[in-house]
């Protein structure tokens, strides 16, 4: 997480930056379906085209690859301007991580969140000796410990304790339960 400091920088100096001037408009961007490689790139690519605009991000997403998930909230924390992530319905898995991202967390009263562990589906190809399977959990455990790091770091109100034992269980939660969570930083309207 050494980057959430250069991060945290660079919102200041937009910040200071527009203090006396008007900011560009606000770009909108939805993020919708699987969080996989295409929707990570085209919302890179519209953070690129708007490099000092405030950012309006909807989410609305079951999940995807934790590993884009990540990526893509590098990108969002790296985004010098605000950015405004939005949940009008679902925020479930890997999504969560994206949500994280953003400078501003709100959804609808309707919206609801699902916190789970990582995994993956094991193609049918070749055999699954116990060697690969023991490698394959480690991998997951990085990727869990990277997913708590990131939701420990940016929602203050989780305990990490909690936070791990509701990935665990699997645990849904609606948008009043993850305002106190800290997923969100504003009460669901």
């Amino acid at each position: 997480m050494s980057d959430e400091h250069a991060w945290s920088a660079g919102k200041r100096w937009w910040n200071n930056y527009h203090k006396w001037r008007s900011p560009p408009a606000e770009a909108s961007l939805e993020i919708s379906g699987h969080i996989g490689d295409r929707v990570v790139n085209n919302t890179i690519a519209i953070l690129d085209q708007h490099p000092m605009a405030p950012i309006y991000a909807s989410i609305n997403s079951p999940g995807g690859c934790p590993h884009e998930a990540v990526r893509l909230y590098r990108a969002l924390r790296g985004h010098r301007a605000p950015v405004h992530c939005h949940v009008a319905s679902r925020c479930s898995s890997a999504a969560v991580v994206v949500l994280a991202g953003g400078d501003q967390r709100t959804a609808s009263t309707v919206a609801w969140f699902l916190l789970h562990t990582a995994e993956y589906a094991l193609p049918r190809i070749g055999r699954h000796t116990a060697a690969v399977m023991r490698h394959g959990a480690e991998d997951l455990d990085q990727v869990d410990d990277q997913m708590v790091a990131i939701l420990a770091l940016r929602c203050g109100h989780y305990p990490l304790w909690q936070l791990r034992n509701e990935m665990r269980e699997e645990v849904m939660l609606d948008a009043t339960q993850a305002l106190h969570r800290g997923l969100l930083t504003q009460p669901p309207a």
